[in-house]
């Protein structure tokens, strides 16, 4: 099978089985179907093979033209309708699936993008499902993980002056065309992008492409963004993958994460570099999200002269607690490095 978006038709080539009749595809959901234009290729002795085609501009038109859309009915899958006819009884079975990707057999997918209207008001976006169906939105926006299959964070080493982790991540149906690693400030407006070192891992899976990857993040290099974030209050930065996928002109994001039990549990440490001009230390504390174990980053901002007595004495604890050893205070944090909140005890 072969589908293709090409001079604002939907093409799709394929070939059934010669015992199967009067094959059809059409684009449907529990509202409109639109039927393809039907051409033999060729007939051989146990297949026959075939090009449909379907106009976008008329189909997009007259999808926009029904008035009775929802939110389910802006879904549309492609079917395709055969008939059988039992040698032995005569009986006539018809069939009504919906068009997979043969992930089992030669398969090719180019240029499958948005279609917009003349207007570039309304727009068709095809996709492939996780269960390889070929299917349409209207109007709305495909997820920017979705072709996104597996992802692990294998290993992580977190020093004073840089962090480095290394993992893999797989796309589904369609390969990379470029990546890059992103930290976002959450709820906020500041994004540090940069490449990373990656590449492709061969699978079992026709329809999964793997890529490993290694990546190195050091205070240095983040010195710059780190100085322009908001250093009055505590920050929570995210980790991304950002890139585009060959084939398609969807887009790719989702988050760095799901590392492995080990990795989770011996993973900590914190780095740390020192602003002169500011006279504070900017610290980033990684962490794996509760939820969706995603990779993250505290960030805080702290007095030179406070971090550096932490600094000094993060080793001897039991010493300065001696010191305070006549103070019934006990402060409990839901993490080691923070103390959202205090209890006082006397």
């Amino acid at each position: 099978m072969a589908v293709a978006i090409s001079s604002g038709k939907l093409v799709i080539e394929t070939s059934q089985n010669s015992k199967f009749e009067n094959l059809q595809l059409l684009l449907t959901n529990h509202v409109q179907s639109y039927y393809l234009n039907k051409e033999v290729l060729s007939v051989e002795d146990d297949a026959v093979n075939y090009r449909f085609t379907l106009d976008l501009a008329q189909t997009l038109s007259a999808m926009v033209d029904d008035q009775q859309l929802d939110d389910v009915a802006t879904k549309f899958t492609m079917m395709h309708q055969y008939t059988y006819t039992d040698e032995t009884t005569g009986e006539v079975r018809e069939y009504d699936r919906s068009l997979r990707i043969p992930v089992r057999r030669e398969w090719q997918l180019a240029n499958v993008e948005r279609f917009w209207d003349a207007e570039h008001s309304h727009y068709l976006q095809p996709y492939v499902t996780k269960k390889n169906a070929l299917a349409f939105l209207l109007d709305r926006e495909l997820s920017l993980k979705h072709y996104v299959n597996y992802k692990v964070i294998r290993k992580i080493k977190v020093q004073e002056d840089r962090v480095a982790f290394e993992g893999f991540f797989d796309t589904l149906f369609f390969p990379l065309a470029d990546c890059r690693m992103a930290i976002v400030e959450r709820s906020g407006e500041k994004t540090y992008q940069r490449s990373f070192e990656y590449h492709s891992v061969e699978t079992k899976y026709s329809r999964i492409y793997r890529y490993a990857y290694k990546i190195e993040l050091t205070m240095a290099e983040l010195s710059d963004y780190l100085k322009q974030l908001d250093q009055s209050n505590e920050l929570s930065l995210d980790l991304f993958f950002i890139g585009h996928l060959a084939g398609t002109d969807a887009p790719l994001k989702f988050r760095i994460g799901n590392p492995r039990f080990i990795t989770n549990y011996t993973m900590k440490g914190e780095l740390a570099l020192q602003d002169s001009a500011k006279k504070q230390w900017l610290s980033l504390v990684p962490y794996f999200t509760i939820k969706g174990l995603n990779l993250s980053f505290t960030f805080n901002a702290y007095q030179q002269d406070a971090y550096a007595y932490f600094r000094a004495h993060q080793h001897h604890w039991r010493a300065v607690a001696k010191q305070a050893a006549d103070r019934d205070i006990w402060i409990i944090g839901e993490r080691s490095y923070k103390a959202g909140d205090i209890l006082l005890f006397g």
